[in-house]
């Protein structure tokens, strides 16, 4: 049998008012079934759909947090919370509805831009590369993810754990030269903030379709047969000189 897939989901999102954090919960229960290796993460408002008592009479919705409970019977064993962002909504993992991991948020980061002058230093006036993908490789689990550049060209990998980690530019994705390394492996400690992890691309010179080596034949060609044609007139001539 072959190895399983890892996939992480994070989820951002409160549980109701869309329909995200239900359908996110189905995905995972779905990918667990498949026997693939999953965890799941919560941060910002996503801790909200672990928290316990929830009420939802007064919005017409049905409560589904207690579904959660399913995750330890699909072997889904790594389960993530943000410290900071049960801190900062007066939570703590007692008031969870299922044991958790609760960690201090790392982050990777955080730039993609193109390097007008090809020096592989960040100037001013340079601009971000928005629609870059760039992907993490944790290591440690190789769980990977990925994700694309803002219009300021920006990337941020948040809610990570400690460990050992590669991020790289995927360069199919941007037009032009890397001026900086196109992969970066380091090691993430607790709550660290990595945002050194940048990929500059030097501007791509138009194409012209055409090809150095033609060009270099059909110049070599034109010089011949110009001193053909200078030439071929004076022997024309010396032939001619015949009746002096």
């Amino acid at each position: 049998m072959p190895d399983a897939k890892k996939f992480m989901y994070i989820n951002r999102k409160a549980p109701y008012g869309t329909i995200y954090a239900w359908e996110s919960l189905e995905v995972v229960l779905i990918g667990a079934a498949f026997e693939q290796d999953v965890s799941v993460a919560f941060m910002d408002d996503g801790v909200y759909q672990l928290k316990k008592n929830q009420d939802t009479t007064g919005i017409g919705m049905k409560n589904f947090s207690k579904t959660y409970g399913a995750l330890d019977d699909y072997d889904v064993e790594k389960i993530y919370v943000e410290k900071e962002s049960l801190a900062a909504r007066g939570l703590t993992a007692d008031d969870l509805v299922i044991p958790v991991e609760v960690l201090a948020a790392g982050t990777i980061g955080d730039f993609v831009w193109r390097d007008t002058d090809a020096d592989g230093v960040q100037d001013v006036g340079e601009k971000g590369i928005p629609g870059a993908k760039v992907v993490l490789t944790n290591l440690d689990t190789d769980v990977v993810v990925s994700m694309t550049t803002n219009e300021d060209g920006m990337y941020l990998f948040a809610a990570l754990v400690a460990g050992n980690y590669r991020v790289s530019v995927d360069r199919s994705t941007v037009s032009g030269a890397l001026t900086t390394p196109g992969t970066y492996t380091l090691f993430l400690a607790e709550s660290e903030q990595s945002l050194d992890n940048d990929f500059g691309f030097a501007e791509k010179l138009p194409e012209t379709g055409a090809n150095l080596g033609d060009l270099t034949l059909a110049g070599a060609l034109l010089v011949l047969f110009g001193l053909a044609l200078v030439v071929l007139p004076r022997r024309r001539r010396s032939a001619e000189g015949t009746l002096q």
